[in-house]
């Protein structure tokens, strides 16, 4: 079974990093960054196993593949159980800071300038 959400906005050739905490209760789940080709041809960019212990999972400096029309991040798993997830955040940059809760954007900027 899988889950996966679309990564919108990326470049081809420019790095996106992922975090997000996640716990699996089969050794055989994972997460990963999967691009997608104009023939729609899957290739997982980036992948790491979860464990059955809750922990931050980071996949960082990942290159967005030139050819790629699609980018999602995904959570399989090879048997039946369960994945629990939170705390998602995606940067567009090699690397990805610790997790901050609650909305991002720039309106104090925004009345600053006007």
């Amino acid at each position: 079974s899988q889950f996966r959400q679309s990564i919108n906005n990326f470049v081809k050739g420019s790095q996106i990093s992922v975090s997000v905490w996640a716990k699996a209760t089969q050794s055989n789940s994972s997460v990963t960054i999967d691009s997608y080709d104009s023939s729609n041809t899957r290739t997982i960019i980036a992948s790491q196993t979860l464990k059955d212990v809750g922990a931050v999972v980071k996949l960082e400096n990942i290159i967005v593949p030139a050819n790629s029309v699609a980018v999602y991040i995904a959570f399989w798993s090879q048997t039946t159980g369960s994945i629990s997830f939170s705390q998602p955040m995606l940067v567009f940059s090699q690397s990805i800071g610790d997790y901050v809760q609650g909305n991002y954007n720039n309106n104090a900027r925004v009345l600053a300038i006007e």
